[in-house]
């Protein structure tokens, strides 16, 4: 057969139609494509929907467990071992081990039992070595007694107890240490914790009081030098002690020594604000009770002192209102208090002072007009302020001021009058100006003053008593010039003589005075009074009289709550030429005024 021929054959083949069954078959093949497209589509359709339609993992935390299915429990088991602490092993393991010991599923469960028990007394060690041997133990007996780990749990507990027990023997001996405040014992003892099998003993609690005992060399050196400068005293020593006592850190070993510091320093401050209250000194006091720190024993005695020191100052002035505020400020201290008695006390005290206080205050009032009588009378009334009193001493002082001022009144008149009479420069102008600055007697304000223009006086008396200076030798020169002389004798004569007398008064109306009775004291002050004004012992005689008359008034003072008739008569003898007689005339108006008036009677 050819090629041709053979191609042509096979051209007929290849185009002739099927026939037959298998030729009707393939006349069909799209139908058979679909229908198995159709069934891979229903089996990856079903395939899906199972996946889709799984029964879900169980939740854990809402699990009924009395009713959960061993899958369940085995499942939950498996996630809390995922976080393998002690407790999520401890209760994996009683999750799985409450299964019944026939359960099918006990095969699986049995080799995780063993596995997680030996993981958790791995985890109790480490909880051991963590510091909390009582955890450790606790959480080691919780082991299933059936399983392999369970046999080793006595001997564990037994041996952590052991180590423990060295730790802690080992820790008291360093806390005592460090209590005593001995950082060089602690640190001798704390060495042998490195050679105890626990990391919490050998490591960390080393560590710890290794940072302790380092700070505690620090603040052992600002201990040392406050307690030198509480040792030296005085208020800036102090001062700086307690600033260095609060640097020590709160956590510092050294509390006992930093309060004795403190107690020191208080002890002193409190010492210092007396002394300057004593003397009057209120902001040294305040100054010092304020630095008083409040953890030393008496800071809350400061607190009441402060409040003491500030009505003490109210006192200081001569004001009653300033003593009713000062009784009130003290009342606020309550009855706990250590100062409450010393309150009280002051309380009493100032009340009874402030009768003194109003007589003071209203001399004081009288005096600032200045002029001299004013100034007596405000010296009469400065009298009247018993020696008892807290003010005495500052009326003497008012009266001492009050009475320079006066004296100044007095004297500057007489010693510029004598001044003008010495102008002529004659001798009997010199002598009456001498005779004019002799009334200006010792003690006065311008005594010095008047002696010494008086020196000056005499010398040039002197050198008029002198031949000199008289031009002619003459008999009649010489009488002239010694003229002078003698009369000056007979003068210095004379005034001896009177100066003895004015001494024999004296004596006679002191000697009277010693008695001390009104009567006594009157005749006194009448005999004092018979020194001439001219005298040199003129101002003695007056200061007893003033003195005498201050007495009278007292006793009819003293006489007043008896009897006031009594009183006002006794104060009516208080003579007029005495500085005290104004004040003596306003207590007899006062008097008068508040006894009752008589009922009046209608006539019949």
């Amino acid at each position: 057969m050819t090629v041709e021929s053979s191609l042509q054959q096979v051209k007929q083949t290849r185009w002739r139609p099927v026939s037959g069954r298998l030729g009707r078959s393939l006349e069909r093949w799209p139908l058979w494509g679909l229908g198995v497209v159709t069934v891979m589509l229903i089996s990856g359709g079903g395939a899906l929907f199972y996946l889709v339609t799984q029964p879900p993992k169980p939740n854990c935390s809402h699990v009924f467990w009395p009713l959960a299915s061993a899958s369940t429990r085995l499942y939950c088991a498996q996630e809390l071992v995922r976080n393998p602490t002690l407790d999520n092993l401890l209760q994996a393991i009683a999750l799985v081990d409450a299964l019944a010991t026939d359960h099918p599923l006990r095969g699986t469960i049995n080799p995780r039992i063993e596995k997680w028990s030996t993981l958790a007394l791995d985890r109790a060690e480490e909880t051991f070595h963590q510091g909390n041997l009582k955890r450790a133990i606790e959480y080691a007996r919780k082991i299933p007694t059936k399983t392999a780990a369970a046999k080793q749990v006595q001997a564990r507990i037994a041996r952590w107890q052991k180590i423990w027990a060295e730790g802690e023997e080992i820790n008291d001996t360093v806390t005592a240490a460090l209590a005593q405040e001995d950082w060089r014992r602690a640190f001798s003892a704390m060495v042998d914790w490195l050679y105890v099998e626990n990391r919490y003993w050998s490591k960390v609690r080393y560590e710890e009081v290794s940072d302790i005992i380092i700070q505690a060399q620090k603040d052992e050196k600002l201990v040392v030098e406050a307690e030198r400068l509480v040792k030296r005293g005085g208020f800036e020593n102090l001062e700086r002690a307690l600033g260095l006592a609060r640097q020590l850190p709160s956590e510092t070993i050294f509390k006992r020594s930093r309060l004795k510091i403190f107690n020191g320093v208080a002890d002193q401050f409190v010492a210092i604000a007396e002394t300057a209250l004593d003397q009057k000194r209120l902001r040294e006091a305040t100054d010092a009770l304020s630095l008083i720190p409040r953890e030393s024993n008496v800071w809350s005695y400061a607190q009441d002192l402060i409040k003491i020191a500030n009505a003490t100052s109210l006192t200081w002035a001569v004001s009653s209102d300033s003593y009713l505020r000062a009784m009130e400020e003290l009342r606020e201290i309550p009855k706990s208090s250590r100062l409450y008695g010393k309150a009280q006390q002051l309380i009493a005290r100032w009340q009874g002072q402030i009768a003194s206080v109003k007589v003071l205050e209203e001399a004081q009032t009288r005096a600032v007009g200045g002029d001299p009588e004013d100034l007596r009378a405000a010296i009469a009334q400065a009298r009247l302020v018993a020696s008892s009193s807290d003010k005495w001493e500052e009326a003497q002082s008012n009266i001492q001021d009050w009475r320079q001022q006066l004296e100044l009144f007095e004297d500057q008149p007489i010693l510029d009058y004598a001044e003008e009479l010495s102008l002529a420069g004659d001798p009997a102008s010199l002598r009456s100006a001498i005779a004019q600055v002799r009334k200006i007697g010792p003690g006065r304000l311008l005594y010095a003053e008047a002696q010494s223009r008086l020196r000056y006086w005499q010398s040039q008396l002197e050198d008029f008593s002198r031949p000199s200076r008289y031009a002619s030798g003459s008999q009649e020169s010489v009488s002239l010039a010694l003229a002078p002389a003698r009369q000056s004798s007979t003068d210095s004569s004379l005034e001896f003589e009177n100066l003895e007398s004015n001494r024999t008064l004296l004596v006679q109306a002191r000697r009277v005075a010693q008695a001390g009775d009104s009567q006594s004291l009157l005749q006194a002050m009448n005999t004092a009074n018979q020194v001439p004004i001219n005298s040199v012992d003129r101002y003695e005689a007056e200061l007893e009289i003033e003195n005498w008359a201050n007495q009278l008034l007292t006793l009819a003072v003293q006489e007043a709550p008896r009897d006031l008739r009594a009183a006002i008569a006794l104060a009516q003898k208080v003579p007029p030429y005495s500085q005290v007689h104004s004040a003596a005339q306003a207590q007899i108006q006062t008097w008068q005024r508040s006894q009752p008036k008589p009922p009046s009677t209608g006539q019949p």
